[in-house]
């Protein structure tokens, strides 16, 4: 194991000029645009050959001319990505691979609804994903690329000394990926197809103190997110339209399906019920016409995909008054500091008395609560 020398990112980002912004995006750039040059011939991880038993495969990748390119030293094995084993899914007893991509009042989630959001995803896969062949080939990619994990050169903050946190490295199509850096301070589903050059608010001048530099903040964040656009699409069409097709309703439900455990399937079933309302813009074409909708609702369905989408959205708001009440004191990844345990369990309990006011109206629903309340003394 190497020691990367340096500081992260995160410590350096905020206080450089926007021309060292650009000059470190561009290095950044680089390591995606090598990242996407190579193609691997299986989904999964990347192994010592010794360290794994799966069956031989024809190659290994295929480098960026195309050719075939065998390596005994290593093999594709399964897949280590965290979101095949976080929340409890390490204990799954399922096929991690290697494999090669062929196409043929409050929520209660229980089994069956996660198994028919499961089914309507199966259902709906091989319209679903893209038709461009160049965005279903393995690439492998650094999965948690933040300012946290690239190391710089404290005396010049430009210069990339290292990246770390390699451990959950896949291999998947590029529309898997997270293709934006994720040390951007402007949500990237804030920047559409026409990239157009951001122009300042036209009451930039009149503003004053903070608020003039929260202006001018995300009024240059935005120009760096656009200019990582124009950048990607000039350079490396292929990523570029991975995030397209990432950031479009079909994207974003292949990526809820995929993490419904910690979504739900509420949520990922209302998905696929706007996406079918407005398939004649969504959905791909033949020649012009469009490909029909691969699944049919009965209006029982719809109308139980309405009702669980909008109990679980209470349960959303309901969350989100919770973390409002606690502010900086939200217990992260359920770990509250020491000193303000007391602080955070008082509040929690006050929150709970509030919601069961609001939402219970009998004593079984007082007690389907209880079973659901995460957050016990």
């Amino acid at each position: 194991m190497e020691k990367i020398q340096g500081i992260p990112l995160a410590e350096a980002w905020r206080r450089l000029q926007e021309t060292d912004k650009l000059k470190v995006l561009l290095k950044v750039f680089d390591y995606q645009r090598t990242w996407s040059s190579v193609s691997f011939s299986r989904l999964g991880s990347l192994y010592y050959t010794e360290d794994v038993h799966v069956s031989p495969e024809d190659y290994l990748y295929a480098d960026k001319n195309g050719v075939h390119v065998q390596n005994p030293k290593f093999t594709v094995g399964p897949a280590a990505n965290y979101e095949w084993f976080e929340n409890g899914r390490d204990y799954a007893n399922c096929d991690r691979g290697p494999c090669k991509l062929r196409v043929a009042g409050l929520y209660q989630p229980n089994r069956e609804r996660k198994l028919a959001a499961m089914q309507s995803y199966l259902q709906v896969l091989e319209t679903f994903l893209p038709k461009d062949p160049n965005l279903l080939k393995g690439h492998i990619w650094h999965s948690d690329f933040h300012d946290e994990n690239i190391f710089v050169n404290p005396e010049r903050p430009t210069e990339v000394t290292g990246i770390i946190d390699w451990q959950s490295t896949y291999i998947a199509p590029l529309f898997d990926h997270t293709l934006d850096p994720l040390f951007f301070d402007f949500p990237a589903t804030d920047v559409d197809d026409n990239l157009e050059i951001p122009k300042a608010p036209e009451n930039y001048s009149t503003l004053q103190g903070e608020e003039k530099a929260t202006v001018a903040r995300h009024y240059l964040d935005k120009c760096l997110m656009v200019a990582w656009r124009r950048l990607v699409k000039k350079k490396n069409p292929s990523h570029y339209s991975a995030i397209m097709f990432r950031n479009s309703v079909i994207g974003v439900f292949l990526e809820v399906s995929r993490r419904v455990s910690e979504v739900g399937e509420a949520n990922a079933r209302a998905l696929l019920l706007d996406i079918r309302d407005d398939w004649q813009n969504q959905g791909p074409r033949l020649d012009t016409d469009p490909i029909p909708f691969p699944i049919e609702f009965s209006d029982s369905e719809v109308a139980e995909i309405e009702s669980d989408a909008e109990s679980a959205e209470r349960g959303m708001d309901a969350m989100a008054d919770i973390r409002r009440r606690l502010g900086s004191s939200w217990p992260e990844k359920g770990i509250a500091e020491h000193e303000k345990y007391e602080e955070v369990m008082e509040t929690l309990r006050a929150a709970k008395i509030d919601l069961m006011k609001q939402y219970t109206h009998t004593s079984d629903d007082r007690a389907t609560f209880e079973s659901y309340w995460p957050f016990k003394d």
